[in-house]
C-alpha cells in the first residue's frame, strides 16, 4: 500500500502515461508520419517493437510504460519530447495529461483550446514566478555538485536489455563497457564498476565529463547508438536538484 501522496500520485501518472502510449500506438495505426513512413505500413497495427523504433527505447520498455511501472517524471525530457509529438500534444499539453490537470490537458488529435485573457494572465504570472524561483535555486547551487541516482539505473537497464538479446551475461558487459572507453583510468574503472553493480551513483558533474567516453563505449558494446546528448539529457534540472538536496539534508 502506498505510504505517501508523492507515491499515489506517482502511481496516478504511470497509469495515465500507461493511457496515452496505448492511444498513440491505437492512433498511429495506419497513419503516415514523416520522416518515419517507411516503419508504418498501413493498415497494420502499430506494435510494441515498431513504436519503440520511434522513440528509442527498447520494447521491454514499452511494456513497463503500458503496464504502468514507470512514473513519467522519471523519464529523461528527451524522450518526453518525442511522446509528445507522437501524441501531437505541446510539453505543457503532455505535462498536463500526465498530472491530470483537465484544464490544460486533451486528447491527442483535439483542437487546442484557447484560454481566457484573465486565466492566461495568472498562468503567465505563474510561470514567470517558477522561472524567478528557478533562476534563483540555479544561482545558489550552480558550484556543487549532485549523485544523480537515476543515471545508473539507466546504465544497468541499458545493459540488462543487451545481455538479454545477446545472451551475454552482465558481468562480460560491464568489461566490455569498461575495455571500450577511450582512455585507461584505474580510479575511473573502479567507479563505473560500482555504478553498473548498483554500489555507488555519479555526481553531474562526473557525468558530464565522461558523456562523450561512455557514449562511444556504450554504443560498441549495446549496439545502439548512443551520443552525449542523451546523456546530458539524464542531468538533474533546478527542480530536482532542490529535491535532492532536500533529500541528502534529511
Amino acid at each position: 500500500m502506498p505510504s505517501s501522496n508523492f507515491e499515489i500520485d506517482s502511481q496516478q501518472r504511470a497509469l495515465r502515461l500507461a493511457r496515452l502510449v496505448q492511444q498513440i500506438r491505437a492512433n498511429l495505426a495506419g497513419r503516415s508520419l514523416r520522416p518515419f513512413a517507411d516503419m508504418l505500413p498501413a493498415p497494420e497495427n502499430l506494435s510494441k517493437r515498431k513504436l519503440s523504433r520511434l522513440l528509442g527505447v527498447s520494447p521491454t520498455l514499452i511494456n513497463k510504460y503500458e503496464s504502468g511501472e514507470i512514473d513519467p517524471w522519471e523519464i529523461r525530457w528527451g524522450l518526453m519530447r518525442r511522446l509528445a509529438r507522437l501524441a501531437e500534444l505541446s510539453l505543457e499539453q503532455l505535462d498536463a495529461t500526465l498530472s491530470g490537470d483537465e484544464t490544460y490537458a486533451q486528447q491527442p488529435g483535439q483542437e487546442p483550446r484557447s484560454l481566457p485573457p484573465h486565466e492566461l494572465i495568472a498562468s503567465i504570472r505563474t510561470a514567470i514566478d517558477r522561472l524567478e524561483i528557478s533562476l534563483e535555486q540555479t544561482q545558489s547551487t550552480s558550484d556543487r555538485e549532485y549523485l544523480v541516482p537515476w543515471f545508473g539505473r539507466y546504465l544497468r537497464t541499458l545493459l540488462a536489455d543487451q545481455a538479454r538479446e545477446s545472451r551475454k551475461t552482465l558481468s562480460d558487459l560491464t568489461e566490455s563497457l569498461i575495455a571500450a572507453l577511450p582512455s585507461a583510468d584505474p580510479e575511473r574503472d573502479a567507479l563505473l564498476r560500482k555504478v553498473l553493480e548498483g554500489q555507488a551513483e555519479l555526481t553531474d558533474r562526473q557525468i558530464e565529463a565522461e558523456c562523450v567516453g561512455l557514449a562511444a563505449a556504450l554504443s560498441a558494446v549495446i549496439e545502439v547508438p548512443v551520443t552525449a546528448g542523451q546523456l546530458l539529457a539524464l542531468l538533474p534540472d533546478s527542480g530536482q536538484r532542490s529535491q535532492l538536496e532536500a533529500s541528502a539534508s534529511r
